[in-house]
C-alpha cells in the first residue's frame, strides 16, 4: 500500500469525536441535571463513555507522526529542536489562549458562587503549568482550568518520546522497539503509579500514541487493500454483535478493548477506504479537521460562560431542551470557526514572527557578549 500523508477520513472523524466529545459527553456530565439522552441508548452510552475517544485523537496522531517524520528523521532531515519548534507553539498558542480565558471565567464564577465551576486548583500556578503545556507531565490528577489541554501536554510529551524512539528503531532496524513505550506505559498503569511524568493521564497518551505509530508502520506494509477493508469491518461488525447480546462482560477494559482493538481496525479500514472518497472535497475535510480543534479546546469556556450568562440574566435556560442542545452544537462550531480564523490564521503567524525575531536578537546579543 502506497503510504499517503494526508487522509479524509481522519479529518471527517475527528470533527464527528469533537462534536461527541464537546457536545455530548461534557454536556451530559457537566451541565446540571441532564436527562435529555437517557432515553436514547446509543447517544447515553456515548454521554457515558465519551472521553474515551480522546484516545482515538492520540491513534490519529500517531499514525501521521510516523507517516509524515519517521523517513525524515531516517534521512536525519529533521531534529527534534526543529520538530519540537514547529509543532509546540502551533499547539500550544490556542490551548493558552483558552486556558487564560477559563482562568478568567473561573474567577468571575468564584465572585458570584464563592466557589469554582465544577472543580478548583484555578490558581496562578496552575495557570502558569497550563500556559506552557507542562502542568499535566508535572501534576497527576490535578484536574483544573481548562483540562482539555491535558491534551495538548501529553501529546507534546508524546512526540518527545517517540522522536528518540523513532532514532532507535533506524538504529537497530526494529519496528518492534516501537512497542516498549507502550509495554512501559501498561506497567506504569499496573503499579498505580501517580508521580510526574509516570501517572495515568501521560500513559493514556504513550498508549494510543504509540499504537497509532505501530499501525503506521504495518500500513507500509499492508497491500491487500480489499482484504484490509472486510476483515476491519466484520472484526467491528463481531465486536458489536459481542457487546449487544454479552453486554459488559464481553467488553472488559472497554478503554484497552478500544485502544488496541477497536480503534486500530477502524483506523485500518479508513486507511483502505479513504481513496474512495475523492468526491468530497479536500479542502473543505481539512477545514472541518481544523475545526475540531478548536471545538475540542473552547468546549469548557463555552459551557462556563453559558452558565454564568444563566446565572447572571436569570435566562432559565432549559438544559434537556433539544432545540437547546442543538443551538450548543452551532455555538460550538461556529466559536471553533472564529477562533481558526482570527486566532491560527492571523494571530498565530504574528506570534511566530514575533518570536523568531526575539530568539534572533537573543543570539545575536549572545554572540557578542560572548
Amino acid at each position: 500500500m502506497k503510504q499517503r500523508l494526508y487522509y479524509k477520513s481522519f479529518d471527517i472523524l475527528k470533527f464527528i469525536c469533537a462534536i461527541i466529545i464537546a457536545c455530548i459527553y461534557h454536556y451530559q456530565n457537566d451541565f446540571p441535571n441532564v436527562t435529555l439522552f437517557d432515553n436514547v441508548p446509543f447517544i447515553n452510552k456515548l454521554s457515558i463513555y465519551g472521553y474515551m475517544l480522546v484516545e482515538l485523537f492520540f491513534i490519529i496522531s500517531g499514525f501521521l507522526f510516523l507517516v509524515s517524520y519517521f523517513n525524515k528523521i531516517k534521512e536525519k532531515d529533521l531534529s527534534i529542536k526543529t520538530f519540537l519548534k514547529k509543532r509546540y507553539i502551533r499547539l500550544i498558542f490556542v490551548g493558552a489562549i483558552t486556558t487564560f480565558v477559563m482562568f478568567l471565567l473561573q474567577q468571575s464564577y468564584y465572585m458570584l458562587n464563592g466557589d469554582f465551576w465544577i472543580w478548583g486548583n484555578n490558581d496562578l500556578g496552575n495557570l502558569l503549568l497550563q500556559l506552557i503545556g507542562v502542568q499535566y507531565w508535572l501534576e497527576p490528577g490535578i484536574v483544573s482550568l481548562n483540562n482539555a489541554v491535558w491534551y495538548i501536554s501529553v501529546l507534546l510529551l508524546c512526540y518527545i518520546v517517540f522522536f528518540y524512539i523513532s532514532n532507535l528503531v533506524v538504529k537497530k532496524k526494529n519496528i518492534f522497539i516501537f512497542l516498549l513505550p507502550i509495554v512501559a506505559a501498561l506497567i506504569v498503569q499496573k503499579c498505580n503509579l501517580n508521580i510526574p511524568i509516570l501517572n495515568y493521564n501521560v500513559t493514556r497518551g504513550i498508549i494510543s500514541f504509540g499504537v497509532g505509530v505501530f499501525i503506521g508502520c504495518l500500513s507500509k506494509n499492508l497491500n491487500n487493500r480489499k482484504f484490509i477493508t472486510i476483515f476491519s469491518l466484520v472484526s467491528l461488525f463481531v465486536i458489536g454483535l459481542l457487546y449487544i447480546f454479552l453486554g459488559d462482560q464481553v467488553v472488559g477494559n472497554l478503554l484497552l478493548l478500544l485502544t488496541f482493538v477497536i480503534y486500530p481496525l477502524l483506523i485500518l479500514s479508513l486507511i483502505s477506504i479513504d481513496n474512495k472518497l475523492e468526491f468530497i472535497n479536500t479542502k473543505f475535510t481539512k477545514y472541518l479537521g481544523n475545526l475540531s480543534f478548536g471545538i475540542y479546546l473552547w468546549n469548557l469556556p463555552i459551557q462556563l460562560s453559558t452558565v454564568l450568562l444563566n446565572q447572571i440574566f436569570d435566562f432559565s435556560f432549559n438544559y434537556n431542551s433539544v432545540y437547546f442542545f442543538l443551538i450548543q452544537i452551532v455555538i460550538h462550531i461556529l466559536i471553533a470557526v472564529l477562533s481558526y480564523h482570527l486566532f491560527e490564521r492571523k494571530m498565530l503567524p504574528l506570534f511566530e514572527q514575533k518570536m523568531s525575531k526575539i530568539i534572533n536578537y537573543l543570539k545575536k546579543t549572545n554572540e557578542i557578549i560572548t
